[in-house]
């Protein structure tokens, strides 16, 4: 019989889980490191129990995968993985700005003005963890404005590795967090004017130049040994 968690439990596996998950965003943690439960437990200060419930979690996600039966691995990113998962965000998120325009009032405007000078604030403090996860929200309130839950859900499940994708890359190539704040306020303006042809450009060439600075910047590496080792966390 299964033991039953109490709060305590739940409240380890939820800190660890953001712990691990915030470090692979990030890019403290990169593709193919190793992830032993018993270094991040003792940086936690708690179990190895919850650690590893975690990080069942993030294999959903799709952040952390099992590695020699036991162990777990962040990962392992290719250019193909990548350009699909371009090629996949490209579709959602086109969908989404399509199905958002009939939506648009003063309050969204309102609050992707807002997340966009978030963003500026973040990228001025070099922040470039929090800009990445700003510039997110940015996008996930325009999915929210579409009143589709399917269609926010396929795009929440893909956001974690959008960010990990993003977090390489700004490491690579700084210039990349001042175009994504461009190209942002290219598509507020659009939204603004109410705009569908514009609108739709100007996400499709977010999306694309991402894609085009991961191959200038990351495409010649094999990105699975982008750093091997272990998270001594």
């Amino acid at each position: 019989m299964n033991a039953i968690k109490t709060g305590s439990d739940l409240s380890s596996q939820d800190r660890a889980y953001r712990y691990i998950r915030e470090r692979i965003i990030g890019a403290e943690f990169k593709p193919n490191q190793k992830l032993r439960a018993q270094d991040i437990a003792a940086r936690l200060r708690t179990s190895r129990t919850p650690v590893r419930e975690a990080l069942g979690r993030l294999t959903q996600d799709g952040l952390v995968e099992k590695h020699d039966g036991w162990g777990y691995i962040v990962t392992p990113l290719t250019v193909g993985a990548i350009l699909n998962l371009f090629r996949v965000r490209e579709a959602l998120e086109v969908e989404a700005i399509h199905e958002a325009l009939p939506n648009v009032e003063k309050a969204l405007l309102r609050r992707l003005a807002e997340h966009l000078a978030t963003s500026r604030a973040l990228l001025a403090q070099r922040h470039w963890s929090e800009f990445l996860a700003e510039s997110r929200r940015f996008h996930q309130a325009i999915a929210t404005a579409t009143g589709n839950p399917l269609l926010q859900a396929m795009l929440q499940s893909i956001t974690a590795r959008i960010q990990v994708v993003g977090g390489m890359l700004v490491e690579k190539y700084v210039g990349r967090a001042d175009e994504i704040l461009e190209e942002n306020g290219r598509i507020l303006h659009a939204l603004t004017k109410r705009d569908r042809g514009a609108a739709e450009a100007a996400v499709r060439a977010h999306i694309q130049r991402g894609r085009d600075r991961v191959m200038q910047h990351l495409g010649h590496e094999d990105i699975r040994l982008y750093v091997s080792g272990s998270a001594h966390a």
